[in-house]
């Protein structure tokens, strides 16, 4: 049992390849189930800047989730009262066994002009 303080959906890749020989780019669908889930920042939001990309804005995160089966590359993340944390991109996922759960480990970045 996990104390729910957030929620995530999915991001899933849909459609993409080839129609006639001409490219068709893949869409970004949201999953339509919520996943509740304990929200841990783990550090804070860094300012930093790339000669290429400019100015942007980082911050990870440790998502708890009762046990089940998670393979996205990203989520969309929500605290409990719906305001949006951002699209983030899943760096890890590990099994906690003894207490049936998982612990994912997830990083937003945006760049300083989106907010």
């Amino acid at each position: 049992m996990i104390i729910v303080n957030g929620y995530f959906r999915t991001v899933m890749k849909q459609g993409g390849g080839f129609l006639n020989g001409v490219a068709v780019p893949a869409t970004e669908v949201l999953s339509e189930k919520s996943t509740y889930c304990n929200i841990k920042v783990n550090g804070r939001e860094y300012n930093s800047k790339t000669e290429n990309e400019g100015a942007y804005t980082y911050a990870k995160f440790e998502l708890l989730v009762d046990d089940f089966s998670f393979n996205a590359e990203q989520i969309e993340l929500k605290d409990k009262h719906g305001k949006a944390l951002g699209r983030c991109k899943v760096d890890n996922i590990e099994p906690l066994d003894v207490v049936n759960a998982v612990k994912i480990t997830v990083t937003r970045y945006a760049n300083n002009s989106d907010w």
